[in-house]
């Protein structure tokens, strides 16, 4: 786990339960995230941005944390097992799916940079 004090990294197998809002980010590209922590690092929000990957996280803290954070993206580009049990989580969204899937999840995303600026400005007016 790191912090700067507003930003708040989490990976497997550490869990964080602070309250303050939270974000799970599983199998983003490099180029993706490195805008997306950019972004986050930016803002002026205390949160915790919880790290996933499928071939190098813990299979139950990848279950339990995206059960426990605010919301997640999952980039669907890697196949694994563990994405398909937490795609019908109402708080996942999803992009890079090369199957159609919107009977189990309606929260596809086109850009996930997009979401997270959106996610940002959320956490600001609240």
């Amino acid at each position: 786990m790191y912090s700067d004090n507003k930003l708040i990294i989490v990976s497997s197998p550490t869990y964080y339960h602070g309250n303050v809002p939270s974000l799970m980010l599983y199998d983003i590209e490099p180029d993706d995230m490195k805008i997306i922590m950019e972004i986050l690092l930016d803002s002026d929000i205390v949160m915790s941005v919880h790290l996933g990957y499928s071939d190098k996280s813990e299979r139950e803290w990848l279950l339990n944390t995206s059960r426990q954070v605010d919301r997640t993206i999952v980039n669907l580009q890697k196949h694994d097992l563990i994405k398909g049990f937490i795609l019908n989580y109402p708080t996942v969204s999803y992009y890079n799916n090369t199957h159609d899937i919107e009977s189990l999840n309606m929260n596809q995303l086109t850009d996930p940079i997009d979401y997270i600026l959106r996610f940002v400005h959320e956490q600001r007016d609240e």
